[in-house]
């Protein structure tokens, strides 16, 4: 795995990853692969999730019912740390914070957070 990262301001503003052998064959559980998420509320009915892995995870999507993630189908390189915004749809997130699904191209099967 080659990753290249682009900064600006000290801000990572887009990451290409090369796979010199191809992308990961096989799908693999959450515990294998190491991938840990956690979620918080953030300003204006926004939720903010963290993701880490422990080896490279490609192609993946969060979802969670009413809101849209500010990136979508990226991949996670092994020991970087990542922040999803999701924002409401429409209008301001009420209540509780919603159940979030993490899927992965290379994930047996999606992980709730």
């Amino acid at each position: 795995l080659i990753v290249a990262s682009l900064a600006s301001g000290g801000e990572v503003v887009s990451k290409a990853f090369h796979l010199p052998i191809g992308p990961p064959a096989a799908q693999e559980s959450a515990e294998e692969l190491g991938l840990e998420a956690s979620s918080e509320p953030g300003p204006a009915g926004t939720v903010s999730v963290r993701l880490s892995t422990r080896r490279f995870v490609h192609g993946v999507r969060l979802k969670a019912e009413g809101l849209e993630p500010d990136d979508d189908a990226f991949s996670l390189e092994p020991g970087v740390a990542r922040a999803v915004v999701l924002k409401p749809r429409s209008g301001k997130l009420e209540g509780s914070l919603p159940e979030i699904s993490v899927a992965a191209l290379n994930l047996s099967s999606a992980a709730l957070i």
